[in-house]
């Protein structure tokens, strides 16, 4: 017998009840407070999507929260005779800003059985945000919000706000040279699950264009733009891209609707577009926002590169997923480690103690892994000042 809630929350947001999971709890954000419901993976406009249906023990209807959507090529793939195939709408004008390889983090708010409202924040398939295993996120987003006390005054009335978490701290695949801050992305609308640009809050794009102009050159022009910004290397047996991730273009269409479309360089968007298996470069990241969001098991890898690619490329790439899903485990049992032994040596994190810090891991960390344990420290605690 499938769950009435379960029903009710497929019904509200349109969606096959299979492209729902069950959730249920803490909010970090409002201590006491309790969570149930469902978020949607289904990849469009309602990726992330959340239906609250109790609070605290007590049914509160069905809370429709709208998300971060899902991003898109403005093609389906590069064609066997390398063009692409542009598919824009009819639009009034554009906009680019560009994009940040981070952690998406949205605000947004809910009410309990009383109509009591509370503002909480979340990553993309989570409820709220949380620490895990993979870092302290609920410790950095605070750190942010400290840095940024805007984003705490920002009313969340009828508004969700998507904002990215990134820096050298929050590591992807694009290394930052700042440690941690976090940008305004864009607002969503509760009603209609619309999309609104930044620039009413401030935050000004580095191109815009009207209606005269050939968007597919736009897109060809700034996407060589961000990849003669990038150079690639190999740290700790990793990929990593200095530079950009590229840009997000937000047409306006003649309908008045804002849709968006990703701009990827070269380095980064060919791995996505690869006809056979999927490179370590890519799922690499997938294994971590598996971690971040769930337990990060094959089924939870798949689930997330299904999104991107095709069942056969996912298929090809069974033997690469597992030994990757074995690297990030393997970091997380090095993170616990160093984090374990430095909490125990009770010494600040700070330059003149480095040495003493390091020297006290050296005896619980194989040497062949002392880079990457500092790594761990600068990624919790910055560089040591």
């Amino acid at each position: 017998m499938i769950n009435p809630w379960l029903e009710s929350a497929a019904q509200e947001l349109q969606v096959k009840v299979g492209a729902l999971s069950e959730f249920s709890t803490e909010d970090a954000f409002n201590p006491g407070n309790t969570l149930e419901g469902f978020v949607c993976h289904q990849s469009d406009h309602r990726y992330g999507a959340l239906v609250i249906h109790t609070v605290n023990g007590e049914p509160v209807g069905d809370q429709v929260v709208y998300c971060t959507p899902k991003l898109r090529y403005p093609f389906d793939r590069v064609a066997d005779d390398g063009e692409r195939r542009y598919r824009f709408p009819k639009f009034v004008k554009a906009a680019l800003w560009e994009k940040l390889d981070g952690t998406n983090i949205l605000a947004y708010r809910y009410y309990d059985r009383g109509g009591q409202p509370f503002t909480t924040y979340k990553t993309r398939l989570t409820p709220v945000v949380k620490n895990s295993r993979f870092g302290s996120f609920v410790d950095l987003w605070r750190e942010a919000m400290a840095a940024h006390p805007e984003i705490g005054e920002r009313s969340t009335e009828g508004t969700a706000w998507s904002y990215e978490l990134y820096g050298y701290r929050n590591h992807h695949l694009v290394r930052y040279p700042v440690a941690l801050d976090a940008r305004l992305l864009f607002t969503v609308d509760q009603q209609t699950a619309s999309v609104l640009p930044p620039t009413q809050h401030g935050v000004q794009p580095v191109y815009t264009c009207t209606s005269g102009q050939d968007l597919k050159a736009v897109y060809e022009d700034m996407r060589a733009q961000a990849q003669e910004k990038n150079t690639k290397a190999e740290e700790d047996g990793q990929d990593v891209v200095y530079g950009s991730e590229g840009y997000v273009m937000y047409v306006l269409t003649t309908e008045g609707k804002w849709e968006m479309f990703k701009i990827k360089p070269e380095m980064i968007e060919a791995s996505h577009w690869a006809t056979g298996s999927i490179p370590e470069s890519i799922i690499l990241p997938t294994v971590r926002n598996a971690f971040e969001s769930s337990d990060g098991s094959p089924d939870a890898v798949r689930q997330l590169l299904l999104e991107e690619f095709s069942q056969e490329q996912v298929s090809k790439s069974e033997a690469r997923v597992h030994r990757c899903i074995r690297k990030v485990s393997e970091f997380l049992a090095l993170r616990e480690t160093v984090l374990s032994v430095f909490t125990s040596l009770d010494t600040p994190w700070c330059l003149a103690n480095k040495g003493k810090v390091m020297r006290g891991l050296s005896s619980k960390v194989d040497r062949s892994k002392m880079r990457q344990a500092y790594g761990v420290l600068v990624r919790e605690y910055g560089v040591p000042a």
